[in-house]
């Protein structure tokens, strides 16, 4: 009797904790992917990757001898990266542009901004969040605002 309720009590544990089990997994993948699609890109453009956060499909990163900003995406099965020289540029933001719907105020796109030096060349940006894109915004808003202040610092 006591043998029947172990096994399945054992057998319920497990039912409730493989989900959880079954998502960290999941998300981890997901993480070492970005990491290391931004690794190989920092590597072939002749970089390093020094400090990186990532937060759901978004990855940011940066070379801190080099001073260059370090950006990642993933979109279905495909990685973007991207980066950009700090130096080359006079200041970054995070830009948010909201959209309404009826009565209710929404984000519909976020990125962070550089600002060349030299005001005949472009903007150039790394997306954060594009509602275009699917999904809600999570933490996409507070990883930005903690990168720019790291990217002033390289930026100066």
């Amino acid at each position: 009797m006591n043998i029947g309720n172990t096994v399945v009590s054992v057998l319920s544990v497990i039912a409730l904790i493989s989900p959880f089990v079954y998502a960290y997994i999941k998300n981890k993948r997901k993480q070492n992917e970005l990491i290391n699609n931004l690794k190989k890109h920092a590597i072939d453009n002749g970089f390093s990757l020094d400090r990186w956060e990532v937060d759901n499909t978004l990855i940011l990163g940066i070379d801190e001898g080099n001073h260059i900003a370090f950006w990642g995406l993933k979109q279905g099965n495909e990685v973007k990266t991207s980066h950009v020289k700090l130096r080359d540029f006079s200041s970054c933001n995070v830009i948010r542009d909201n959209s309404k719907t009826g009565e209710e105020l929404s984000t519909s796109l976020l990125e962070i901004c550089f600002y060349p030096r030299d005001k005949k060349l472009d903007t150039q940006s790394f997306i954060l969040f594009d509602e275009r894109d699917g999904g809600r915004i999570s933490g996409e808003l507070m990883l930005g605002n903690k990168w720019i202040n790291i990217y002033k610092e390289f930026i100066k």
